[in-house]
């Protein structure tokens, strides 16, 4: 179906979300950090990224988001908030970066969570988000 950029430094997270894609039919190829995930996704050029917030290094999942977002390559690409920050500003704070969503862990329902990604893989960004990235 689509290929995936799983940013994640979590093993547990990345390995549910990882199975729970691959049994949708979605490729997967992730990274551990920041400065990992930008390289392989600017060499797969994946369909939708899910992008962890809090990654280990120097960049965190909203830096990546931003150098991303700065990149016409990446205009229409759906980047997806991942992260265990639960607050409204965490959301408003993905939001402002550049990411379409904000999904908070854990991931309690798998099978709503599958729904949710393959619907952004197969239908990209949502009209006024990609328009307003474009501006």
């Amino acid at each position: 179906m689509a290929t995936i950029m799983l940013v994640e430094d979590a093993a547990d997270t990345r390995d549910l979300v990882t199975m729970a894609l691959e049994m949708d039919g979605h490729e997967i190829v992730s990274a551990e950090t920041g400065e990992a995930g930008i390289e392989k996704i600017k060499k797969i050029q994946p369909d939708l990224i899910l992008m962890d917030i809090s990654l280990p290094g120097n960049m965190s999942g909203l830096d990546v988001v931003r150098i991303l977002r700065a990149d016409s390559a990446f205009d229409r690409t759906p980047i997806l908030a991942l992260s265990a920050h639960a607050l409204a500003s965490d959301q408003q704070n993905s939001l402002a970066a550049g990411c379409d969503e904000h999904i908070t862990k854990p991931i309690l329902d798998i099978a709503a969570f599958t729904e949710y990604v393959s619907l952004y893989a197969q239908n990209g960004r949502k009209k006024e988000a990609a328009e307003d990235a474009a501006n």
